[in-house]
């Protein structure tokens, strides 16, 4: 009956933070963790008790089925007491059994109590947090997969969506505990949630980290692929003619360089929009990922330094040609007069 007095009347659980608790005026007798199991390959992600229903009730009502056979073969009192008198036997103390009809009433009395205050309440408050499956039945890997696949994929690259996606994930891991207390009141049972809180919100930062994880490697691609384009014009008017030919047709390549490096420049504002997703994460950007960032900046100039650079040589090449074919020239009509006067001869 002291049991009993720790059960109250009735727990009903109307929500997640809240449970209308009749019929005790002691403090819960068990104290036990709320928790959750991520997904894997042979069952789904759940939240569970750090005890289960069952435990706890199997932990009432052991000591109860356990008295009776505890008192058995106890030796009275006398026999310890009265040790000059000659005892044939040792007296046995009469105790009762547990299958004496007031034992199963008590019995059933006391597991009917527990019953109604441990499984239903319990299992119903489990039911509240329905909305929080949809999150830790999360796959990390695959939600980021799919993320960059939707963000990402051809010639698509809406690193503003995914940047979009990964900061409310990073914003709910502050605000997701605000719907959950921090403890519940079952009556005969204390929720400690806790941890189930920092689980969830830990659970929106992973999801957060690997997001902003695809933010920076696309950042990153997309930085090399820009690099790339004026990494080709750069070596391309590095290599310097042999010839005329040569020369007329690296002039003509470098006409048109200066379109195709302003044809580049939505190319140039899309990366620093993406640099500046970067910022947002206030993560530490990687060493190479920022040097990249300047160099792109400093590209258009480095180009057309370079295009200076070329045409100067162009012009000393022009002149050398020059001087190379008036003295072919020269040669030429040398060897013209000298057959002609072979002929006149």
């Amino acid at each position: 009956r002291t049991i009993m007095n720790f059960c109250p009347t009735s727990v009903v659980v109307e929500s997640m933070v809240s449970a209308t608790v009749e019929g005790i005026k002691t403090f819960p007798l068990f104290a036990i963790d709320l928790k959750f199991v991520n997904p894997t390959a042979e069952s789904p992600a759940s939240f569970i008790y750090s005890n289960t229903p069952q435990s706890i009730f199997d932990a009432m009502m052991l000591p109860f089925d356990q008295a009776f056979d505890l008192a058995k073969g106890v030796v009275k009192a006398e026999r310890k007491v009265m040790k000059n008198l000659f005892w044939s036997y040792d007296p046995i103390m009469r105790v009762p059994y547990a299958n004496e009809d007031w034992a199963v009433a008590l019995r059933e009395q006391l597991s009917g109590c527990l019953s109604k205050c441990i499984f239903a309440p319990m299992a119903t408050y489990l039911e509240t947090l329905s909305p929080y499956m949809d999150l830790i039945n999360i796959n990390v890997a695959q939600y980021a997969a799919e993320a960059e696949e939707r963000t990402c994929s051809g010639d698509q690259l809406l690193l503003n969506d995914l940047y979009a996606q990964a900061e409310e994930h990073a914003t709910k891991a502050v605000t997701v505990a605000d719907g959950i207390p921090n403890e519940m009141n079952l009556g005969l049972i204390l929720i400690d949630c806790r941890s189930v809180k920092k689980m969830l919100s830990e659970k929106h930062k992973l999801i957060a980290s690997s997001l902003f994880e695809v933010l920076e490697r696309k950042t990153n691609e997309f930085a090399e692929s820009v690099i790339a384009e004026f990494m080709e014009m750069f070596q391309t008017i590095g290599i310097a003619p042999t010839d005329v030919e040569g020369l007329t047709d690296l002039r003509d390549l470098m006409s048109t360089l200066p379109m195709k490096i302003q044809s580049l420049d939505p190319m140039l504002k899309k990366n620093e929009e993406h640099f500046r997703l970067l910022e947002l994460t206030k993560k530490k950007m990687p060493l190479e990922l920022m040097d990249m960032r300047y160099e792109i900046v400093l590209w258009p100039t480095k180009m057309a330094q370079e295009m200076v650079k070329v045409e100067k040589n162009l012009r000393v090449l022009e002149f050398k040609f020059k001087q190379v074919m008036e003295e072919e020239q020269e040669e030429f009509n040398q060897e013209l007069n000298t057959l002609m006067d072979d002929v006149g001869k």
